[in-house]
């Protein structure tokens, strides 16, 4: 878009400062302790992550926000084409159009690839704990994707038998909110879960020191090592357990 032009030089510029703060951050401020080495990129790790399986895998876990959804504006075109009898080899063919949306499935491999290499993923149904944060920087990509959708669903449905655009519409908003209130009623679970465990470890009564595994079936919260930690301390009130969910 020319009316907010961004020049080649403030781009690489951009760049340069992403790279240089993250290199500055760790020959100057690393982490250490329990978080040493976190998230930091070495080539072995990278080699490793990057496997096949790891990868298609991860990658998979992403196309899951895509593969949700896409089959509206497919199931719409083909509503278009039988309500008119409009064969598919007459329709025109838009390289623009397709241009667009290639263009931000690659903005969306850049905001996931750092999350691959890593060997981090998030599925759409994630929806009780701390996984969605890998998916954080596709929000706004989708954002334009699915609004760019009903625009171009809408700009097909020119011919004289119309579609009903917001009845699909509909199906999209409803199945967002579907995910929104089974998310929320996951968290309340999690919630739940948690505070279940505190009582009924004030209940038991304190247990030796040290680390401690929790083994439960279909737990409604993935618990990282500090999380049980903190769930020991508020139970006892002392820091002295360290331990898993599994």
């Amino acid at each position: 878009n020319k009316t907010h032009h961004i020049s080649i030089s403030k781009f690489i510029t951009l760049i340069f400062i992403c790279f240089a703060y993250y290199l500055l951050k760790i020959s100057y401020f690393p982490t250490e302790g329990y978080l040493e080495g976190y998230n930091q990129l070495k080539w072995d790790s990278i080699k490793l992550n990057l496997e096949p399986a790891k990868l298609i895998s991860n990658v998979l876990n992403y196309l899951t926000y895509l593969f949700l959804f896409i089959w509206i504006p497919i199931i719409y075109y083909f509503d278009v084409l039988f309500r008119n009898k409009i064969e598919l080899h007459r329709t025109k063919k838009n390289y623009k159009f397709f241009n667009n949306y290639l263009l931000l499935i690659i903005l969306s491999a850049f905001a996931i690839f750092p999350y691959l290499v890593l060997n981090k993923s998030s599925n759409i149904l994630y929806l009780a704990d701390y996984f969605q944060r890998h998916a954080f920087l596709l929000a706004p990509i989708s954002s334009i994707f699915f609004a760019m959708m009903f625009r171009d669903m809408n700009k097909i449905n020119v011919f004289k038998n119309k579609a009903n655009l917001n009845f699909y519409l509909i199906i999209f908003i409803f199945m967002n909110l579907i995910l929104l209130n089974y998310g929320n009623i996951r968290k309340i679970e999690s919630y739940h879960f948690r505070k279940n465990i505190v009582i009924e470890l004030k209940n038991y009564g304190q247990i030796p020191k040290g680390d401690v595994q929790i083994i439960v079936k279909n737990a409604p919260a993935d618990l990282r090592s500090f999380e049980v930690s903190h769930i020991f301390y508020k139970s006892y009130n002392i820091a002295g357990w360290w331990g898993i969910v599994s």
